[in-house]
């Protein structure tokens, strides 16, 4: 099943990188004497830099100099992230999402999505694609138009990016950025200045990319290393599970991601995943491996062959359950720190229903009353079967055995970190169970 977008698999095409210099990008002969912050501050169009080094920098800093508001934060992580509008720039460029990951309050990773399949399409289909509706407004551009749209923009995004950095920072290196499949591997044109790795990737028919992350990080190729061992990261996991008075049984420390205006619930719930598990990810990057469609869409099949040699890489696999959500099913996973990827089908009624309920359910004081006021959803489920929805990805991360309840977190945006719906109308929207396990 297709989510975000569409109900239709995707033709599992592979994803082609091409030389910057085909598609953006410059090359530069002439060497460029060590550049001043400042002088990076005024490549970039934002003061990114306070002094040498960002790595040093407190995260809030970095994000407030960047304009960038908090997209969650736990104990260990944290990510910034701003949809920037038509009229910024940085290099030069338009960016559709600029994000700051940080890990115990330091940064350790910069993401710069100027144009891209997602966001350029959903932004130019003329469709609403909060929950992957395909309708098109009245005069919107046709496919072809958008097409030409688009590949003209990656070509000149990357050629305007990489010209701007070889005039502060001289001749690129040449290299390749990724991991996992070949699918989510890139060309990369690199850049170094003082321990920051500037990574530029124009990929075809894909997306233009900044990224900065410290040197050393980059001579890795952005694999993740290995923190924990699989013991430490059990006892790790069962120490993010709390036990509330009610009988809630929830899973805490997951790091948020709003996947913004495009149908990208697969990569970016993925991105949540994978972060939670201590292996950094980028749902655009994902959005790659997995094949995504434009504007949004993703065969979870394909995104799961995709992730499973990431997370293999990291030591650890995932698995399926195959069998009918239930308590009994959702509590072996989530007592031992586990939360569980979601296919399921979006009711868009049952989905507000679920919200505002949520608001009620936050003040209850007498749980065998909630517990009985819970009796005309359960027995309304069965009709949920028949009722369109358009697929998506999401997580479970809790349940409880008193109310009969489980509780979900979806990738748009902190108010929608936790919220609980009936385990009967979970049973009736379900489609299948993963779980990634040390």
């Amino acid at each position: 099943m297709t989510f975000g977008v569409s109900c239709i698999f995707l033709l599992c095409l592979l994803s082609v990188s091409v030389p910057l210099h085909a598609v953006g990008g410059v090359k530069v002969e002439t060497q460029v004497p060590t550049a001043t912050y400042q002088a990076i501050n005024n490549m970039v169009g934002t003061e990114l830099l306070a002094d040498d080094s960002i790595w040093d920098d407190a995260d809030s800093d970095l994000a407030r100099r960047m304009r960038l508001r908090l997209e969650g934060r736990t104990l260990t992580q944290a990510s910034f992230r701003s949809y920037p509008n038509r009229s910024e720039s940085l290099f030069g460029c338009r960016p559709y999402s600029v994000a700051l990951y940080s890990e115990n309050g330091k940064p350790t990773y910069i993401s710069m999505v100027f144009v891209n399949k997602g966001d350029f399409y959903a932004e130019h289909q003329g469709g609403d694609q909060t929950f992957g509706s395909e309708r098109r407004k009245k005069g919107a551009l046709r496919a072809s138009d958008i097409d030409r749209m688009f590949k003209k923009r990656l070509k000149s995004d990357g050629d305007r990016i990489s010209t701007n950095v070889a005039t502060v920072l001289g001749d690129h290196k040449r290299t390749v950025y990724g991991k996992g499949s070949s699918s989510s591997t890139e060309r990369v044109n690199r850049w170094d200045w003082k321990g920051h790795a500037l990574i530029l990737a124009a990929t075809r028919g894909e997306h233009v990319t900044l990224r900065i992350m410290p040197s050393a990080v980059a001579d890795r190729q952005g694999r993740s290393e290995r923190k924990f061992s699989d013991k430490e990261m059990r006892a790790i996991l069962k120490g993010r599970l709390i036990n509330r008075d009610n009988g809630d049984v929830i899973v805490t420390e997951i790091p948020m991601v709003n996947q913004g205006p495009k149908g990208y619930c697969v990569p970016a719930t993925w991105e949540r995943y994978l972060r939670y598990m201590e292996i950094q990810a980028d749902m655009y990057t994902l959005a790659m491996a997995g094949h995504t469609r434009k504007g949004g869409g993703t065969s979870v099949e394909a995104m799961s062959n995709a992730a499973q040699q990431i997370v293999r890489q990291s030591g650890r696999s995932i698995k399926k359950i195959n069998s009918k959500l239930s308590i009994r099913q959702v509590s072996k996973a989530i007592d031992t720190g586990s939360p569980i990827m979601w296919q399921m089908k979006v009711v868009p009624k049952l989905n507000n229903d679920i919200t505002q309920r949520f608001d009620t359910r936050k003040e209850v004081t007498d749980w065998e009353a909630w517990k009985q006021s819970l009796k005309p959803m359960r027995k309304a489920a069965s009709k949920l079967r028949r009722q369109d929805g358009t697929g998506h990805l999401c997580m479970i991360i809790g349940y409880n055995s008193q109310t009969d309840e489980i509780a979900v977190s979806d990738s748009w945006g902190p108010a929608f970190k936790e919220r609980w719906l009936t385990v009967e109308e979970a049973e009736a929207i379900s489609r299948e169970l993963q779980i990634i396990s040390p």
